[in-house]
């Protein structure tokens, strides 16, 4: 038999659970029971009914009416683009609103739209979510390369920022993911384009493949079941075009350089697979990183030795970031040539 005071505090629990299941918040709930918001949040959680995000979603009639708004028009069939102009509203801000309600359906809306789970799938263009789930090609690869080397990866999300020089091959990875009616957002004081795509799948593909949050000092070169042997070069070559360089021969040291920088196990990999595909057999020591012994730059020179790399790296190639390409193409071309003439 319950005593007065456990019987007492069911009913209060359960007043709890209605009041949330009807929509109200922590903060209305504690106020309509006279009791604290952590006495609320505490009997949520113990019910396993809390949900953290409930509170982003609390919406004025004016901002429901104009989220209904965005919502209807993309069912229909709008772009992003042709929204954010109608509504006078960012790109983030109206992708917040459709993934907010396909995910979450707040219960301050009143539509209900017909086959809202498939809002996406309607589109003109199916954005691929599952494009990193097998790496089974040369683009993919490259990619995933790239990726590694320079991009931000949240437990929901996969962003790029890239120089705005670069914007051309932003839209490369735009357009192999299939996210065509997705625009670029222009950082004006870093002078870059940002893209970034909501996909639980696809990070969970990615973490799945090495390419982590906070991956500097955890990433490790990929094995063959993440990247199969044939397609390791096309990786190395996304990899050194998100953050390695080839620089032109300089006064000071007159000679044409290569450099490639991540944590010393990965770099030391890269290495040994790289130089086994240019048939260098002569060790290269890696640079470490002063203050931080974990990272380490791979420096390679030497006109024959970067006409070997180039030779190995776009070989046959289809996808690079052409800006990185042209510099070795200029650096090796005379050597090429001569190449070819004996």
């Amino acid at each position: 038999m319950l005593t007065p005071t456990a019987i007492k505090k069911k009913i209060r629990d359960e007043k709890i659970i209605k009041l949330y299941q009807d929509g109200d918040l922590i903060g209305a709930i504690a106020k309509a029971l006279a009791i604290g918001r952590h006495t609320v949040t505490r009997t949520l959680k113990k019910f396993n009914l809390y949900e953290p995000e409930r509170s982003k979603l609390h919406m004025n009639k004016e901002k429901v009416a104009r989220n209904e708004r965005v919502i209807k028009m993309y069912q229909s069939g709008m772009s992003f683009r042709a929204i954010e102009k109608a509504e006078g509203i960012g790109h983030s801000t109206a992708e917040y609103i459709i993934h907010t309600y396909i995910e979450r359906s707040p219960i301050q809306y009143s539509l209900e739209v017909e086959g809202k789970e498939n809002m996406i799938r309607h589109r003109k263009y199916e954005f691929d979510f599952d494009f990193f789930e097998t790496i089974d090609t040369e683009e993919k690869a490259y990619w995933l390369g790239f990726l590694y080397a320079d991009s931000t990866i949240t437990e929901k999300s996969v962003r790029l920022d890239l120089q705005a020089k670069d914007l051309d091959h932003l839209i490369k990875f735009r357009d192999a993911l299939r996210g065509f009616d997705k625009e670029p957002r222009y950082r004006e004081e870093e002078n870059s384009y940002l893209i970034y795509f909501n996909s639980k799948k696809m990070v969970q593909d990615l973490v799945r493949l090495g390419c982590m949050p906070r991956k500097t000092d955890l990433i490790r070169f990929p094995t063959e079941e993440q990247v199969p042997k044939h397609l390791r070069v096309h990786f190395i070559r996304g990899y050194i075009d998100g953050d390695g360089g080839f620089y032109p021969r300089k006064k000071r040291t007159n000679v044409n350089m290569f450099h490639v920088t991540s944590n010393i196990q990965f770099v030391t990999e890269l290495k040994r697979i790289l130089f086994e595909g240019i048939n260098k057999t002569n060790d290269v020591k890696i640079n470490k990183k002063k203050n931080c012994e974990n990272t380490g730059t791979l420096n390679l020179g030497g006109n024959i030795q970067l006409t070997k790399v180039f030779n190995y790296l776009y070989g046959g190639a289809t996808v690079f970031l052409k800006r990185k390409y042209d510099i070795l193409a200029s650096i090796t071309q005379p050597y090429r040539e001569k190449a070819v003439a004996n």
